[in-house]
């Protein structure tokens, strides 16, 4: 057999039939034992509709994963937020209640002080009012039992 190259226009004598197949033995076994011959080791093609199958399914399974993931990242991180939250607003309101206990402590120290030499009139009482209302403290009545 005659092989000509139509790019250069030279001719080549190729080997016939039967130094063909002695070549080709030669080949495909090699000695570390591979077959050189590619056609012969790949498998067979899986047909396009499963593999298009595959990777449609593949998709699906990463994404709800994914998903699932950043759900749950998101809901324990709201619930750590609203932890922190409600612990700040009760310390802040705790603080509020012992501030105004110590307010009005101190308040019924200071009318306690006020009333206890029993010389107390009318416009002693007026003065302790005054002050008691400039303070900012919210009351109803004063009263004092010795």
């Amino acid at each position: 057999m005659i092989l000509r190259d139509n790019a250069t226009g030279k001719t080549d004598k190729t080997l016939d039939n039967a130094e063909k197949g002695e070549a080709e033995k030669h080949f495909s076994d090699t000695e570390d034992g591979h077959n050189e011959n590619p056609t012969k080791t790949l498998p067979e093609p899986q047909s396009t509709s499963q593999s298009v199958w595959f990777i449609v399914a593949l998709i699906i399974l990463l994404g709800t994963s994914t998903a699932c993931a950043f759900t749950a990242l998101g809901v324990l991180t709201g619930n750590r937020t609203e932890e922190d939250a409600f612990e700040r607003s009760a310390k802040d309101l705790i603080q509020k209640i012992e501030s105004a206990w110590e307010d009005y402590v101190n308040a019924a120290s200071w009318i306690h002080g006020r009333c206890r030499d029993r010389t107390f009139d009318r416009p002693k009482f007026r003065e302790m009012y005054e002050y008691m209302t400039a303070s900012g403290l919210d009351f109803q009545a004063m009263q004092f039992d010795p």
